[in-house]
């Protein structure tokens, strides 16, 4: 983390020299004897730097927040939990009660619903 900080902080102050010298380096008026050359190649050197710095430094810092993490162990130890017996947890009742087998005649041994009463 400390390289990336170092790296992000560098490309910084690079990127702040080079906008505080600018207005000084027109100042100059490099008209004459390459003077413009000398700007581009200055140029091109601060921006080559700066875009390989920032991403370099950023990357720095977000592998900081992945290395070293060690693999969380579970909370509950799942390897030897076997599920409890039908009926043996009071909590959760067992499976649902089967429906009655049907008779011969297709009819359950159930007795017959009440009859609704008649509201006309």
């Amino acid at each position: 983390m400390m390289s990336g900080v170092a790296v992000l902080l560098v490309v910084s102050l690079i990127a702040l020299a080079w906008n505080v010298a600018l207005p000084h380096l027109f100042d100059l008026r490099w008209n004459g004897a390459g003077g413009y050359r000398q700007y581009q190649l200055f140029s091109l050197a601060v921006g080559v730097l700066l875009a390989i710095g920032y991403p370099i430094g950023i990357g720095l810092l977000v592998a900081a927040v992945f290395a070293g993490r060690p693999v969380a162990a579970p909370a509950v130890d799942w390897a030897g939990w076997t599920p409890p017996a039908a009926g043996d947890d009071p909590g959760h009742p067992g499976p649902a009660p089967q429906a009655p087998a049907a008779t011969q005649w297709g009819t359950t041994d159930l007795p017959a619903p009440p009859a609704t009463p008649d509201r006309t």
